[in-house]
């Protein structure tokens, strides 16, 4: 089999893995504009990214979890930070359809362990990256999802892959948790549904923390 016939011969791999990385990077663009572009900006690259990545995002809304930002809520967060440092910042509506409107004042009155279940649920999907059994299977895949340009560094298509597990993690422990969400018809994250992404993620990371243990 010549070089030339490689991309051929496994075509039903490679475009597949064409259009995911396509998206991939399209998000991942959307995501670092959003905190340098407003979420109404004009600007043709800001409207093309989320014209191509929005149906996905729609997608996958019903399994991601309330509490997960979207590019909305970054572009507010950097505006208020710049603008209005004072004023408590409200969320893109991102209401499940058929939940019921949060009551005014509900933004003042999340729940109490909201940043502790998060940054645990954050902490355990580093921890899972850094050492769980799947890293050298991403690793060792890195050539079919990393630019050629990574291959020349080793270190750094490890720390990817290590970023890709962390990352694999929160989006698959996230799932219970959107679900909970949608079947209780919540129109915010509640203490339950993050505790039970925090759970699911300790779940995921039991094997990297008897490893680093």
């Amino acid at each position: 089999m010549t070089p030339d016939n490689i991309w051929w011969d496994y075509w039903y791999l490679h475009l597949p893995n064409f259009a995911l990385s396509a998206v991939m990077y399209t998000m991942l663009g959307r995501f670092l504009l959003g905190f340098v572009l407003p979420a109404d900006s004009s600007n043709y690259i800001w409207r093309w990214f989320c014209r191509l990545t929005e149906p996905f995002l729609r997608a996958v809304a019903f399994i991601t979890p309330l509490a997960a930002p979207s590019s909305a809520a970054v572009a507010d967060w950097r505006r208020l930070a710049v603008h209005h440092p004072r004023r408590p910042w409200h969320r893109p509506d991102r209401r499940r359809p058929g939940a019921q409107p949060a009551a005014p004042g509900a933004e003042l009155n999340r729940p109490p362990m909201r940043e502790p279940l998060l940054l645990a649920t954050v902490a355990l999907a580093i921890l899972n990256g850094l050492g769980s059994p799947l890293l050298i299977v991403v690793w060792h895949l890195a050539p079919y999802w990393l630019p050629a340009a990574v291959f020349g560094s080793p270190q750094l298509a490890f720390y990817l892959s290590s970023l890709a597990v962390s990352g694999l993690t929160l989006m698959l422990s996230g799932v219970p948790a959107a679900l909970y969400e949608r079947f209780a018809g919540a129109s915010e994250s509640t203490t339950a549904s993050l505790a039970i992404w925090c759970a699911s993620a300790a779940l995921l990371s039991h094997p990297a923390l008897g490893r680093l243990g």
